[in-house]
């Protein structure tokens, strides 16, 4: 079972790649098949997410698995982001999201 602790970071991890991606909740909820208050008490680590809807919500976002396990070092600096991420083409997106994919492998060149 899952701490409280570790399901809010998930719920937050959850809520990024939601809001990145341009998905509201009501239909990231419908995507995998829960209602618009439940992905709420998902995102704010209220609910817990079973390994089918997690790789429903990997899928809809385009993130893999593990992006929503990776400790996040800059929550603060991205949870402001990402809401400016709202206004960009999804050319633009997938361009950033090049981008930090190198950046990733440059800083961590053993992963």
């Amino acid at each position: 079972m899952m701490s409280l602790d570790t399901q809010k970071q998930l719920g937050e991890k959850i809520r990024q790649a939601r809001v990145i991606s341009g998905l509201t909740q009501l239909k990231l909820a419908e995507i995998i098949g829960i209602g618009k208050n439940s992905m709420i008490d998902t995102e704010k680590g209220r609910r817990s997410v079973n390994t089918t809807e997690l790789k429903l919500i990997a899928e809809a976002t385009n993130k893999p698995l593990s992006f929503f396990y990776e400790e996040d070092h800059t929550r603060a600096y991205s949870t402001n982001k990402v809401r400016d991420l709202r206004d960009l083409e999804n050319g633009d997106i997938e361009l950033i999201d090049k981008l930090i994919e190198t950046l990733r492998a440059k800083n961590n060149p053993d992963k």
